[in-house]
């Protein structure tokens, strides 16, 4: 266990002193640096890192149930925030164009809420998590699951951003659409998943040359660093006193709370292990990724107010993951131990988002509260009862697994 929390603490340094020199101007995070480090990660490291991987993969470790489990669980939350978000906003909108906006701005959210940081922060903290056998398979699982929303769910969320364009017509939407089918098909990230899959597929795990694995493991070693590094720095400045945050907490609950919750229950549904179900915890808790906020500027940057709040989500979402990910990985690493009952491993589990959402609701209360509302009286006692519930029954969930 403290490999596994010294590992996150290190992770949430390299993050903070990429926030740390870009606030101390160090880095003028309104140049050409940080695209600079953003083109490294995205176009080369991560490329290079994926490629080797999926190349040298041993595919018959790999857990098809626990891929398609995940894989149902993010294309449940993407189709279920799309539509919540729409059908919410649905009321605001005008006319046609108004609504092509709205269903735009819940792609986008719809997003937030399934692309993870998997690799610059996911990949250290599940290597600490589990070692020898276990964790290299618990790696490669890593390695597939990112394209799941590379591939399948963002260009179905980037067609529905492109195609609200200010005085788009019929051609202009087939151009759109053409647009991004040539973009997610020569995408360096999908074009090496992709090659690499194939490679191994094809010629076998032990097929790669010793001069493209020593080529491809030296520039792949520089993506952790330098793409926390980068995290870091893209939350400069996206934090202000008049910043209104309940759409970025809501996106941030949906994320780190609605996503892992929602793949342990179909893992457990599906009959999966205890091991798998803390793997898919764990991973669903991992905060969003910087690059989502390249994508919304990249096709909603006239909706300056939705870029906005997406750039504080992000900030909020990134430390709101933190606690999660660290008890996540407490009873994670329960788990593996002969003492540890199934119930007791749920309510470690569930007992995490329990805690947060009555502390969100508590600090709603505290924000809001008049001294005439005998209703919000109620409110906050049923809340402190609930996190008093949540924190008591982790606690002693963790210590009855640990014992």
């Amino acid at each position: 266990m403290t490999s596994f929390a010294s590992a996150l603490v290190a992770c949430i340094g390299v993050i903070a002193a990429g926030y740390g020199a870009g606030r101390l101007k160090i880095i003028d995070t309104t140049g050409a640096g940080p695209a600079a480090i953003g083109a490294f990660v995205g176009r080369f490291a991560l490329p290079a890192l994926l490629f080797r991987e999926l190349a040298t993969l041993h595919w018959k470790d790999i857990d098809g149930r626990l891929l398609a489990s995940v894989a149902a669980a993010k294309a449940l939350l993407f189709a279920g925030v799309l539509g919540c978000s729409t059908l919410l906003e649905s009321r605001r909108a005008g006319d046609d164009r108004d609504f092509k906006r709205l269903v735009a701005a819940s792609a986008a959210r719809a997003i937030f809420c399934t692309q993870s940081n998997d690799f610059a922060l996911g990949l250290p903290v599940i290597q600490a998590l589990y070692g020898g056998d276990e964790g290299r398979r618990m790696v490669a699982m890593l390695y597939l699951l990112a394209p799941i929303s590379l591939v399948l769910l963002n260009p179905i969320g980037f067609l529905l951003m492109g195609l609200y364009e200010p005085d788009e017509g019929r051609s202009g939407r087939k151009e759109t659409v053409r647009r991004v089918l040539k973009r997610v098909a020569t995408t360096p990230l999908v074009a090496c998943t992709a090659l690499g899959a194939l490679y191994g597929l094809a010629l076998g795990p032990d097929a790669l040359p010793a001069f493209a694995d020593g080529f491809l493991g030296i520039l792949g070693a520089g993506f952790t660093p330098t793409a926390l590094f980068f995290t870091g720095l893209s939350l400069v400045g996206r934090v202000t006193p008049e910043t209104d945050l309940l759409v970025p907490l809501a996106l941030s609950f949906g994320k780190c709370v609605a996503l892992p919750v929602v793949i342990y229950a179909i893992l457990d549904v599906a009959g999966a292990d205890a091991l798998s179900k803390g793997f898919g915890f764990v991973v669903g808790a991992i905060p969003t990724a910087p690059s989502v906020l390249v994508y919304t500027n990249e096709y909603l940057r006239h909706d300056e107010a939705l870029v906005a709040k997406t750039s504080v989500a992000l900030v909020v979402c990134t430390v709101f993951s933190t606690p999660i990910i660290f008890a996540a990985g407490l009873a994670a690493r329960s788990e593996s131990m002969a003492t540890a009952a199934d119930a007791e491993v749920a309510d470690a589990f569930l007992c995490v988002p329990s805690a947060l959402l009555a502390t969100w609701c508590l600090c709603s209360f505290a924000a809001t509260w008049r001294d005439e509302g005998t209703d919000d009286d109620r409110f906050a006692i049923l809340s402190v009862n609930a996190l008093c519930h949540a924190v008591g029954a982790s606690a002693a969930a963790l210590c009855s697994v640990a014992s």
